[in-house]
């Protein structure tokens, strides 16, 4: 059978996978059931952080240079979560990269812009009433383009 193909030049641009990172083990967790819900890329599985809780999370691999810090994050309960978001580099000293208020209820993405330097952890804690959960569904660190 005859084919009638003609070719298109076109750039083709490879992005390196260490450009992004997401979560690949929970190495601390407070106040939270079903960790490792919160690893790897976005699947609307989560973990629930309740009260004042939190989680630390090691990414796959460090992402040089980071831009962009990306969690999954909704809301279950009568009141809003209160997030504060860290870096690290190493998982000892921490850097407060935002403190935000999830609202929705339903899985959202929270971009956080600026220039964190190497990343290799990402920790995020909440605050608020015991009356709601946050649900986390993934932890991400981006470098530049």
């Amino acid at each position: 059978m005859a084919s009638d193909e003609s070719s298109v030049n076109a750039d083709v641009t490879v992005v390196s996978p260490a450009n992004e990172s997401y979560g690949d083990r929970v190495v601390d967790a407070d106040e939270t059931l079903l960790s490792w819900l919160a690893l790897e890329e976005p699947d609307y599985l989560c973990a629930a952080i309740f009260r004042n809780g939190g989680m630390e999370i090691e990414l796959e691999a460090e992402v040089p240079d980071a831009e962009t810090v990306s969690i999954w994050a909704a809301d279950v309960g009568l009141w809003h979560s209160n997030v504060k978001v860290y870096v690290s580099e190493n998982g000892r000293r921490w850097q407060k990269i935002a403190s935000l208020k999830v609202k929705s209820t339903e899985n959202q993405r929270y971009d956080i812009y600026g220039s964190f330097g190497d990343v290799r952890y990402i920790k995020v804690e909440r605050s608020g009433t015991p009356l709601s959960f946050l649900m986390l569904d993934a932890v991400r660190a981006k470098g530049g383009d």
